[in-house]
Protein backbone atom coordinates (compact mmCIF):
# COMPACT_ATOMS: atom_id res chain seq x y z
CA UNK A 1 0.00 0.00 0.00
CA UNK A 2 1.24 3.47 -0.80
CA UNK A 3 0.84 6.87 0.71
CA UNK A 4 -2.52 8.54 0.41
CA UNK A 5 -2.97 12.22 1.11
CA UNK A 6 -3.62 11.63 4.79
CA UNK A 7 -2.07 8.29 5.61
CA UNK A 8 1.32 6.60 5.71
CA UNK A 9 1.70 2.85 5.68
CA UNK A 10 4.16 0.43 7.24
CA UNK A 11 4.09 -3.16 5.95
CA UNK A 12 0.36 -2.89 5.15
CA UNK A 13 -0.58 -1.25 8.46
CA UNK A 14 -1.63 2.40 8.73
CA UNK A 15 0.83 4.51 10.70
CA UNK A 16 -0.67 6.55 13.52
CA UNK A 17 1.02 9.92 13.86
CA UNK A 18 1.41 11.00 17.48
CA UNK A 19 -0.26 14.32 18.29
CA UNK A 20 3.12 15.63 19.46
CA UNK A 21 5.09 14.13 16.55
CA UNK A 22 8.15 16.13 15.52
CA UNK A 23 7.90 16.24 11.73
CA UNK A 24 9.06 19.33 9.79
CA UNK A 25 6.26 21.08 7.89
CA UNK A 26 6.94 19.91 4.30
CA UNK A 27 7.22 16.28 5.45
CA UNK A 28 3.93 16.18 7.38
CA UNK A 29 0.98 14.22 6.04
CA UNK A 30 -0.48 16.11 3.12
CA UNK A 31 2.74 18.14 2.76
CA UNK A 32 4.66 18.47 -0.48
CA UNK A 33 7.42 16.11 0.77
CA UNK A 34 5.24 13.59 2.65
CA UNK A 35 6.27 10.94 0.11
CA UNK A 36 9.83 11.06 1.52
CA UNK A 37 8.49 9.82 4.87
CA UNK A 38 6.73 6.96 3.07
CA UNK A 39 9.97 6.09 1.24
CA UNK A 40 11.72 5.88 4.60
CA UNK A 41 8.91 3.81 6.18
CA UNK A 42 9.17 1.35 3.28
CA UNK A 43 12.74 0.58 4.38
CA UNK A 44 12.13 0.13 8.13
CA UNK A 45 12.65 -3.35 9.54
CA UNK A 46 10.44 -5.25 11.97
CA UNK A 47 10.63 -4.56 15.70
CA UNK A 48 9.05 -5.98 18.84
CA UNK A 49 6.18 -4.55 20.83
CA UNK A 50 7.30 -2.21 23.60
CA UNK A 51 10.50 -1.29 21.80
CA UNK A 52 11.10 1.81 19.76
CA UNK A 53 12.44 1.77 16.23
CA UNK A 54 14.85 4.42 15.06
CA UNK A 55 15.81 3.91 11.43
CA UNK A 56 18.03 6.11 9.29
CA UNK A 57 17.75 5.19 5.63
CA UNK A 58 18.88 6.50 2.26
CA UNK A 59 16.23 8.22 0.17
CA UNK A 60 16.36 8.93 -3.54
CA UNK A 61 16.32 12.74 -3.50
CA UNK A 62 18.62 15.06 -1.58
CA UNK A 63 16.92 16.88 1.30
CA UNK A 64 18.03 20.04 3.13
CA UNK A 65 19.47 19.21 6.55
CA UNK A 66 17.62 20.65 9.50
CA UNK A 67 20.40 19.96 12.03
CA UNK A 68 24.06 20.69 11.28
CA UNK A 69 27.36 20.71 13.20
CA UNK A 70 28.18 24.11 14.71
CA UNK A 71 31.60 24.16 13.03
CA UNK A 72 32.71 27.16 15.08
CA UNK A 73 29.47 29.11 14.65
CA UNK A 74 27.86 30.63 17.73
CA UNK A 75 24.23 29.57 18.08
CA UNK A 76 21.22 31.84 18.22
CA UNK A 77 18.67 30.72 20.84
CA UNK A 78 14.95 30.65 20.11
CA UNK A 79 11.92 28.39 20.49
CA UNK A 80 11.46 25.88 17.68
CA UNK A 81 7.96 26.15 16.21
CA UNK A 82 7.67 22.38 15.84
CA UNK A 83 8.39 21.47 19.46
CA UNK A 84 5.48 20.30 21.56
CA UNK A 85 5.99 20.18 25.31
CA UNK A 86 4.36 21.47 28.45
CA UNK A 87 7.16 24.01 28.74
CA UNK A 88 8.96 24.54 25.45
CA UNK A 89 12.44 25.94 25.99
CA UNK A 90 14.89 27.51 23.58
CA UNK A 91 16.89 25.52 21.04
CA UNK A 92 20.16 26.34 19.25
CA UNK A 93 19.98 27.65 15.67
CA UNK A 94 22.68 28.73 13.20
CA UNK A 95 22.42 30.75 10.02
CA UNK A 96 24.05 29.13 6.99
CA UNK A 97 25.06 30.88 3.80
CA UNK A 98 24.79 27.66 1.79
CA UNK A 99 22.18 24.90 2.09
CA UNK A 100 23.55 21.62 3.44
CA UNK A 101 21.97 18.56 1.78
CA UNK A 102 21.65 14.92 2.75
CA UNK A 103 20.32 11.71 1.21
CA UNK A 104 19.57 10.27 4.66
CA UNK A 105 16.22 10.39 6.42
CA UNK A 106 15.35 9.24 9.94
CA UNK A 107 12.03 7.92 11.23
CA UNK A 108 11.33 7.11 14.86
CA UNK A 109 8.47 4.76 15.67
CA UNK A 110 6.98 3.34 18.86
CA UNK A 111 4.38 0.65 19.44
CA UNK A 112 5.06 -2.38 17.27
CA UNK A 113 5.20 -3.52 13.68
CA UNK A 114 1.50 -4.37 13.97
CA UNK A 115 0.51 -0.99 15.42
CA UNK A 116 3.17 1.56 14.41
CA UNK A 117 3.08 5.09 15.78
CA UNK A 118 5.34 7.78 14.29
CA UNK A 119 6.91 10.15 16.83
CA UNK A 120 9.64 11.82 14.73
CA UNK A 121 10.63 12.04 11.06
CA UNK A 122 13.34 14.31 9.67
CA UNK A 123 16.09 14.59 7.06
CA UNK A 124 19.57 13.52 8.15
CA UNK A 125 20.94 11.07 10.67
CA UNK A 126 19.61 10.45 14.16
CA UNK A 127 19.52 13.50 16.42
CA UNK A 128 18.78 13.00 20.11
CA UNK A 129 16.16 15.20 21.74
CA UNK A 130 17.17 18.43 23.40
CA UNK A 131 18.09 17.97 27.09
CA UNK A 132 14.93 19.77 28.26
CA UNK A 133 12.61 17.44 26.32
CA UNK A 134 10.91 14.68 28.31
CA UNK A 135 12.24 11.91 26.07
CA UNK A 136 15.88 12.90 26.72
CA UNK A 137 16.19 10.74 29.82
CA UNK A 138 15.18 7.63 27.86
CA UNK A 139 17.77 7.77 25.07
CA UNK A 140 20.93 5.72 25.31
CA UNK A 141 23.34 7.85 27.32
CA UNK A 142 20.49 9.91 28.74
CA UNK A 143 20.44 13.65 29.19
CA UNK A 144 24.25 13.80 29.21
CA UNK A 145 24.40 12.41 25.67
CA UNK A 146 21.80 14.93 24.56
CA UNK A 147 23.79 17.81 26.07
CA UNK A 148 26.98 16.56 24.43
CA UNK A 149 25.27 16.37 21.01
CA UNK A 150 23.52 19.76 21.18
CA UNK A 151 26.67 21.55 22.33
CA UNK A 152 28.12 20.68 18.90
CA UNK A 153 24.98 20.89 16.68
CA UNK A 154 22.14 23.28 15.95
CA UNK A 155 19.04 23.65 13.82
CA UNK A 156 19.39 25.55 10.57
CA UNK A 157 17.78 28.94 11.17
CA UNK A 158 14.74 29.75 9.08
CA UNK A 159 12.05 32.24 10.10
CA UNK A 160 9.45 29.53 9.51
CA UNK A 161 11.08 27.34 12.21
CA UNK A 162 11.17 29.90 15.00
CA UNK A 163 8.28 30.93 17.24
CA UNK A 164 7.83 34.67 16.57
CA UNK A 165 9.21 36.78 19.43
CA UNK A 166 11.07 33.87 21.06
CA UNK A 167 14.56 34.72 19.78
CA UNK A 168 16.73 35.58 22.80
CA UNK A 169 19.90 36.08 20.77
CA UNK A 170 23.15 34.45 21.88
CA UNK A 171 22.31 34.02 25.61
CA UNK A 172 22.70 30.28 26.09
CA UNK A 173 20.45 28.38 28.54
CA UNK A 174 21.85 26.87 31.73
CA UNK A 175 22.02 23.29 30.39
CA UNK A 176 24.31 24.47 27.58
CA UNK A 177 26.66 26.29 29.95
CA UNK A 178 26.70 23.65 32.71
CA UNK A 179 29.90 21.71 33.22
CA UNK A 180 29.39 17.94 33.02
CA UNK A 181 31.73 15.35 34.48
Amino acid sequence: MGTTRNCWWYKGKPVVVAATADVPMPYRQGGKKASVVQMALNQVGVWERGESMIATVHVEALQPRIVVPLDGLCPIWAKHIGHHARRVQVSPFVELTKTSLTDMFTVELVGSSRAPRLVRAYPGGYTPPLPWQGSAEFVEGGIERCIEFWRCHAYVYRDSLVVPGSNIGRRAPSWYLAVTA
